[in-house]
């Protein structure tokens, strides 16, 4: 039994993926048992836009023996990409969430704006994919974040690729 690097974290289906089977069948008999390649039909769970929420443990504080007490916070974010592993899933975290008990940038290390999440604790929300930039993170009618907002001292500079960019049709 070999195990197929790129279809960790696939969506589709391993026993019907033609491709898998087509690597499976040229291997049969090698006794190799691991394998790596390009797959163009590899789809990861989500995609950039999808809107999801996942749990994350908290510490509130410690117990008279000095160990961490922890607390489970649901906290909404957006998609931004599959993470490096394919395990994860890089989420921009929503600032204002309803529910939150804590405060997201005093919950993640940098800051709370963007963290990576394992795929099995991510779950869809019922909203709306949004549109967002590849590049600063922001949503399509957002200011603030984008490092051409006109505040933000690059009124001239627009990344190319950047959601505003596309509007305007050039810098």
């Amino acid at each position: 039994m070999a195990y197929f690097h790129p279809c960790h974290g696939c969506v589709v289906d391993k026993e019907t993926c033609a491709r898998r089977s087509e690597i499976r069948s040229a291997i049969a008999g090698l006794s190799i048992t691991s394998v790596k390649f390009k797959c163009k039909d590899r789809k990861p769970f989500y995609h950039m836009g999808q809107r999801v929420s996942f749990p994350w443990s908290v510490c509130i504080g410690q117990d008279d023996d000095g160990d961490g007490v922890f607390r489970t916070v649901n906290f909404n974010g957006t998609i931004v990409c599959e993470a490096r592993k394919p395990s994860r899933f890089t989420v921009r975290v929503d600032q204002d969430g309803e529910g939150y008990t804590e405060s997201p940038n005093e919950v993640f290390r940098n800051g709370g704006d963007v963290v990576n999440v394992k795929t099995h604790s991510l779950s869809l929300l019922d909203e709306p994919v949004q549109n967002m930039c590849a590049n600063c993170l922001k949503y399509e009618g957002e200011d603030g974040r984008c490092p051409a907002h006109p505040n933000a001292g690059w009124d001239t500079y627009i990344p190319p690729g950047c959601i505003d960019h596309a509007k305007t049709g050039g810098a």
